[in-house]
């Protein structure tokens, strides 16, 4: 039986629906699952991703929008969550947390 809570079942969840892998791709249900394994060091990363490379709200592109249903570019969230994967040993959150600091548009 799964564990609703289960940390690794869920980031497997959420990987799945980012990807559409065995389902519809649905940006929006990959955040609610890793959201639920909030101590998971690779879904807090995925959060992070997903909140950096997001539509901002004046995306045009109707495509993009589409995919992300309505969840936003937002750099502050983004880099929540990769200090937070980084402080758990998470190599990729640490890459991606300099990104966002030699990135001249996040802030």
């Amino acid at each position: 039986m799964l564990d609703s809570k289960d940390s690794l079942a869920n980031y497997q969840l959420g990987v799945m629906s980012l990807l559409g892998l065995a389902c519809e791709k649905n940006v929006t249900d990959a955040v609610l699952h890793f959201e639920i394994a909030e101590a998971d060091a690779h879904a807090l990363n995925a959060l992070g991703v997903i909140y950096y490379g997001a539509p901002d709200i004046f995306e045009k592109d109707p495509s993009r929008t589409y995919a992300f249903g309505k969840i936003r570019k937002d750099v502050k969230k983004a880099r929540k969550y990769f200090e937070r994967a980084s402080n758990l040993g998470n190599l990729n959150a640490m890459y991606n947390t300099g990104v966002i600091f030699l990135d001249p548009e996040s802030e």
